[in-house]
């Protein structure tokens, strides 16, 4: 009789929550009511244990004051009222309790939020698009934290903030974190001497303690040196490498970043990079952006030409490199396109297909046959993967051959007219006669000051005693060259030079004419 007023009594729940007497009242049980109240309790008694810590943490760094109360203070002092043990003055008890309880857990997770807030200000978080994120330089990212009601979303770090239990060294502390992972270090927070951070070298390891202590035990730091490296493409890295990243990162300026789960890889990535540059001598600067050469202007009467674009001069067609013997592991679009643009490859390169396989290829098609052997050269002899030890190797295949248009065909004939060749043959002018000398052309007049000196000389001949004019023209000057003071060898000289007008000159020459006609 007691037993079933206490089921008829119990009809209501005991708790305000309804998900937890879901389907209760459907059981076909003797004792539905009481045995789902049990394992409601059960299941609410394991949850307020794990918020024990959570909510003394609370009470300890939140301003406002927060009772902790035992839950078998609570029951006891229940015990010890007045009113009779009635099944519902239990169902009440127990869901004032229960309430009590959800409210201070509710009023901890508000004051543990602040103190996510304020502590956590410098955690990295990154906008994500598809399986890349996209990330700045670390010295241009923005930090970011982002929230959720009662829980607190953050990227993966290497830190985690944790309640340091009374009397515990931090060796002590750092011992016992250490079953996660290597410890950088464990420091105490500035402004909360009961809590300290723990510094992991591996994003992982940090990953475990949080799962491991929960949202009541511990929670995710800052981010704690730079486990993001630039990629360059002519880096070649093993598979051992490819296990160590954690992501690639996509700046909004299309440079492509490496994330190291672990901050030494990453440190020692950067190192052997740093290091493999060659520094210039001192004295010696940096060369600046290549400067465009001025342009040769042509000559009067020559219209002036544009340079060709590149596409232009490009032959027609595509040239395919065929890359084989590439690793798994970059066998993806986002990491072939790190890989080309790294490589220089952006402006030349049309597009790309992966045929993943045993043997990894790539074929990436360029407008430009040269493009496409500086791809030849670039990825010949690359090894990624030591332990197998292959070899990666590519292939140029040139564009397939296709017979020209009429349209080309005579676009090509009329630019091959216009063209001068060695072996054309000589230029012969129809229109002008050949030219001939003729004895009635003008007499040509040089007009200069001064002329040769034109003389006219009597010669004898033997036998007969005959005079005849002969005309010379002497060419010289007034001032002798040659050795001796004799006078009468430069009278005899036949060549003397003298300087005369130019009328006596022309007088000589008509009159040597009119002789000569004579």
């Amino acid at each position: 009789m007691a037993s079933e007023e206490r089921r008829a009594s119990t009809e209501h729940p005991v708790v305000s929550e309804p998900k937890e007497w879901a389907g209760a009242e459907d059981s076909d049980d003797d004792k539905p009511i009481e045995k789902h109240a049990s394992r409601s309790f059960e299941a609410r008694e394991k949850r307020l244990t794990v918020a024990a810590v959570n909510l003394q943490s609370d009470k300890i760094l939140g301003d406002q004051e927060v009772t902790v109360v035992d839950q078998q203070k609570e029951w006891k002092d229940g015990e010890e009222s007045e009113e009779e043990a009635s099944p519902d003055r239990v169902a009440k008890r127990a869901s004032q309790s229960f309430q009590k309880r959800e409210s201070r857990l509710a009023q901890g997770a508000v004051i543990r939020r602040s103190f996510c807030e304020s502590e956590a200000s410098h955690v990295v978080s990154f906008e994500q698009s598809g399986s890349v994120r996209q990330a700045a330089p670390a010295k241009h990212r923005e930090f970011v934290t982002i929230f959720q009601v009662a829980d607190v979303e953050m990227t993966l770090t290497n830190s985690v903030i944790a309640p340091l239990p009374a009397g515990m060294a931090l060796d002590a502390a750092k011992v016992a974190f250490e079953n996660f992972g290597e410890v950088s270090r464990v420091q105490r927070l500035e402004k909360f001497d009961s809590f300290v951070q723990v510094v992991f070298y591996d994003v992982r390891s940090a990953d475990r303690a949080v799962k491991a202590f929960g949202a009541a035990g511990c929670i995710s730091g800052p981010q704690v040196g730079d486990r993001t490296v630039m990629l360059a493409g002519d880096d070649q890295l093993s598979t051992k490498d490819f296990q160590n990243i954690s992501e690639v990162c996509k700046s909004q300026d299309g440079t492509f970043f490496l994330e190291f789960y672990d901050v030494r890889d990453a440190t020692r990535y950067r190192t052997a990079k740093e290091a493999s540059e060659i520094e210039l001598p001192p004295g010696l600067s940096k060369a600046g952006p290549a400067k465009e050469s001025p342009q040769v202007s042509p000559p009067p009467g020559l219209a002036k030409v544009a340079a060709a674009a590149p596409a232009a001069r490009t032959p027609a067609g595509e040239w395919q490199v065929v890359i084989h013997n590439l690793p798994a592991k970059i066998l993806t679009k986002v990491m072939m396109e790190a890989v080309f643009q790294q490589a220089g490859f952006d402006g030349y390169l049309k597009e790309f297909t992966i045929q993943a396989g045993k043997a990894g290829e790539v074929v990436a098609k360029f407008a430009d046959q040269l493009a496409a052997q500086r791809c030849v050269a670039h990825f010949s002899g690359c090894q990624w993967d030591n332990k197998s030890g292959a070899v990666v190797t590519a292939e140029l295949v040139p564009p397939r051959e296709t017979k020209p248009s009429k349209h080309l065909k005579k676009k090509a004939l009329a630019s091959a007219s216009n063209e001068m060749s060695a072996e054309a043959p000589a230029f012969q002018p129809s229109s002008m006669a050949p030219y001939e000398f003729s004895a009635e052309a003008p007499i040509f007049m040089p007009l200069l000051g001064y002329m040769p000196k034109v003389e006219e000389e009597e010669q004898a001949v033997s036998g007969n005693t005959r005079t005849r004019n002969t005309t010379k023209l002497a060419f010289g000057s007034d001032t002798s060259t040659e050795v001796g003071d004799s006078e009468d060898d430069d009278k005899a000289s036949p060549a003397r030079v003298k300087r005369i007008p130019p009328q006596q000159a022309m007088g000589a020459r008509s009159r040597s004419g009119s002789a000569s006609s004579a």
